[in-house]
């Protein structure tokens, strides 16, 4: 969630989220386990490695994507004389940042990521 990614698909279903909610707590909470019923109607399914581990992060590989799939339509966006925020910065420093991250030099996901977005808002918005 501090990424913004929502992908629990299961669990947006609304009637499941109405039912579950109104099981009493000693069906969703043992101890200081969470999840108690959603952890027994997995045993089936899931492996015990994953039922019982710790709770893991999702990373969305931007890094990436910049450097392959998103190349084109990255610098399209920031580079390209049709780009509606470039005026915004140093060119020759955003140039630079590109120039690190796309050759490997530098990661600047975050960086790259923000300005991919602003530029897009501004297309879209502005």
């Amino acid at each position: 969630m501090a990424a913004s990614i929502e992908a629990r698909v299961p669990f947006l279903d609304h009637e499941l989220a109405a039912f579950v909610s109104s099981l009493p707590d000693h069906y969703r909470i043992r101890g200081l386990r969470s999840k108690w019923i959603l952890r027994e109607a997995g045993k089936k399914l899931i492996p015990d490695r994953i039922l019982q581990r710790p709770k893991v992060g999702f990373r969305v590989p931007v890094n990436e994507w910049f450097r392959g799939e998103m190349r084109g339509f990255l610098l399209d966006h920031l580079q390209n004389g049709s780009s509606l925020t470039r005026a915004y910065y140093d060119a020759r420093a955003l140039d630079h940042t590109l120039a690190e991250h796309l050759n490997g030099r530098q990661n600047h996901e975050k960086l790259l990521w923000a300005l991919l977005n602003l530029e897009i808002w501004h297309r879209q918005y502005a």
